[in-house]
């Protein structure tokens, strides 16, 4: 048990080191998931951005980030339909921050992520 305790607090360490961690609230009720991907650097001259992908059957509707994941995320192509996807302008980087994301059936979930600047973090929501 010491060992898989030991192994996970090395994984968490690792992800904190690389820049990119994530942790979700995940919503029991919801049909979708929303699933933090990781982080990749960023894809426009080193922009900090939040990329989400839908993979659902579903669309979301509205979407939310920053330090309490209440500020809406303004883009041409949200509401985002079912096979769509956003990238937006995230400048508040190098700090925790929240995704929340409420789809069609208005169901609401977050993920807590961070993420260095210079970094795109990578979203996507699937089907339950």
């Amino acid at each position: 048990m010491k060992m898989i305790n030991g192994l996970i607090v090395a994984g968490v360490a690792a992800l904190a080191l690389s820049g990119c961690a994530g942790v979700s609230d995940d919503d029991l009720s919801c049909n979708t998931k929303l699933i933090y991907e990781g982080c990749d650097d960023g894809a426009s001259g080193g922009d900090s951005l939040i990329t989400l992908n839908n993979n659902s059957g579903y669309a979301i509707e509205s979407v939310y980030s920053g330090e309490y994941g209440n500020n809406e995320v303004e883009s041409a192509n949200i509401p985002t339909d079912s096979g769509e996807s956003f990238t937006v302008n995230s400048s508040n980087c190098d700090n925790n921050q929240i995704l929340r994301i409420i789809d069609d059936e208005n169901c609401a979930q977050s993920v807590s992520f961070y993420r260095g600047c210079n970094q795109t973090a990578v979203f996507r929501v699937d089907n339950k």
